[in-house]
């Protein structure tokens, strides 16, 4: 008895399974519970991005979170606020290769944020990831957006390029303003 009600707690406070997007040559993997993109990859490829173990409870508290993977923060205020950095996103839209997440009003500056992903037509290894911060309050604010990405140490193969020996051009990835192509 004892075990089932753990087991029934564990289920209960477990994240549920990342949001997929696919087209044929990407798949990029969403967590609404922490805001996080979570597996961005090239279909033949390995994973591009690192996320981190989170339980179920952990995404529940209100604390600040690192969930590793791709995040976001607003600066200067954003980077230790939990609302902003870490969700819960709910899923606003949702189509066919395209998401529209959005994060709660943060208690602490009044903003919220739109994170929008697009993958490209079908066959085609690109995709756009749009971030938006809305003020709820009348008072000027002036912030920035950081986009974060937490890469694996080890990832010669693939393509990939391990942390810290980060070269231009990058053989992953090609930027041209907010779309990333894989190469």
């Amino acid at each position: 008895m004892i075990a089932s009600a753990v087991f029934l707690v564990s289920a209960l406070t477990a994240l549920s399974a990342p949001i997929a997007l696919e087209n044929g040559a990407l798949e990029i993997q969403v967590q609404p519970e922490t805001f996080a993109i979570v597996s961005f990859r090239a279909l033949t490829e390995s994973n591009f991005v690192m996320p981190l173990p989170v339980s179920g409870d952990a995404a529940q508290a209100a604390e600040w979170l690192d969930p590793g993977g791709l995040v976001t923060d607003v600066l200067p205020s954003g980077e230790q606020d939990a609302a902003l950095r870490r969700g819960p996103a709910a899923v606003v839209e949702r189509e066919e290769g395209r998401i529209v997440l959005e994060g709660p009003v943060s208690a602490v500056s009044g903003l919220r944020l739109r994170k929008e992903i697009i993958l490209g037509p079908r066959g085609d290894p690109s995709a756009r990831f749009r971030v938006t911060v809305f003020a709820t309050r009348s008072e000027a604010q002036r912030v920035y957006v950081r986009n974060t990405v937490r890469l694996p140490l080890c990832a010669w193969r693939g393509g990939m390029v391990p942390y810290g020996l980060w070269r231009e051009p990058n053989p992953f990835i090609r930027r041209s303003s907010n779309r990333l192509t894989t190469g």
